[in-house]
């Protein structure tokens, strides 16, 4: 496989030589990038779990790669999963990730991030998912800040009051997502983790 990759970079390379001058930083990029592209796809069939999670950061963004990177968003190892969730994130989304995305936030595994990724996604289509989610207490800042940033903060504000008043385990998911929608903070400065 690695000598396909070098051959497909000394093509690019080989192409480089013989365009105009004004386009060689261009064409070069894009061998670069072609070349990144091809490494991590890859890698995303490696036996290293690490290599697999870099391989779905380094797909993020390609709506070519999106169907491999939520494959890998069931893979059996937790980073690459979160890699992959994450990955899933980049705006726009394709339905099938936003459907992956809120499967994976009403099963309640790593609930954080995919909470995060549906609010970067920007689907509103997403919303009554959060909503459910937030209700249920799981991961309540990353829900809290994704319904915020689609649009629905009023409505993630009354489901935390009421979190709030529940008590126990309850209020605290409530306090963490008024935390975050009161802006004291992103979920990242308070230290804040998913706590179901």
């Amino acid at each position: 496989m690695r000598t396909s990759l070098v051959a497909a970079f000394a093509l690019g390379l080989a192409s480089i030589a013989h365009a105009e001058p004004s386009t060689v930083g261009n064409d070069y990029g894009r061998a670069l990038i072609t070349l990144r592209l091809a490494e991590a796809r890859r890698d995303a069939r490696a036996s290293s779990a690490s290599q697999r999670a870099a391989a779905a950061t380094a797909l993020t963004g390609s709506a070519a790669d999106a169907a491999l990177v939520r494959e890998l968003a069931g893979d059996y190892d937790a980073s690459v999963r979160r890699a992959a969730l994450a990955s899933l994130g980049a705006a726009p989304c394709a339905r099938a990730s936003v459907t992956l995305l809120t499967a994976t936030l009403a099963r309640g595994t790593e609930s954080d991030a995919a909470a995060t990724a549906l609010g970067a996604c920007g689907d509103r289509a997403a919303i009554p998912s959060l909503r459910e989610a937030l209700m249920r207490g799981r991961a309540p800042a990353e829900t809290a800040a994704a319904l915020a940033r689609l649009g629905d903060g009023e409505v993630a504000r009354r489901i935390a009051t009421g979190l709030e008043r529940m008590g126990g385990a309850w209020a605290q998911a409530g306090e963490r997502a008024m935390a975050v929608l009161d802006g004291r903070g992103t979920v990242q400065q308070l230290g804040l983790r998913a706590t179901r």
